[in-house]
């Protein structure tokens, strides 16, 4: 039950991120930049200051691209590269790309350093694209608190 209240949905559409990097690089992840609620936060209208500074909105895009580049979403569909069951298990070097598990160490680095609880709200707002309400709402705040 929202008890009333409406749930505000992603909108757009991503873009697949580029398959061929070039050698030694990583693929950019594919973003579309109207779904981030850092955006809506950085660019404030009618003339109000922004709630984040530039230098913030891009940590936070940069915390986001690190989390999709060690490929730290959960997985929505069926994994067709690995054994369905009582099939091998994956050795160590399981071709993980070095990019990826840079990304994974900035990730964990970066998380790290903040607290606990605002580690939370961080990782649903910036990776998980979550809005301040969804986020309110989901932990039971009073609106307009986070």
């Amino acid at each position: 039950m929202h008890m009333g209240k409406t749930i505000p949905r992603r909108t757009g559409r991503r873009r697949n991120a580029d398959a061929t990097p070039a050698a030694g690089s990583a693929p950019k992840p594919g973003f579309n930049l109207s779904e981030s609620p850092l955006l809506r936060l950085a660019a404030r209208r009618g003339g109000a200051e922004p709630f984040l500074s530039p230098q913030e909105f891009a940590a936070g895009e940069r915390l986001r691209a690190d989390f999709e580049r060690a490929g730290l979403a959960p997985s929505l569909s069926a994994r067709w590269d690995r054994p369905v069951g009582g099939g091998a298990v994956p050795s160590a070097d399981t071709g993980i790309a070095d990019f990826a598990i840079d990304a994974r160490r900035r990730f964990e680095k970066a998380i790290g350093c903040l607290a606990a609880d605002l580690a939370g709200v961080t990782l649903d707002i910036c990776c998980f694209l979550k809005g301040m309400e969804t986020v309110e709402y989901e932990r039971r705040w009073p609106p307009r608190s986070a």
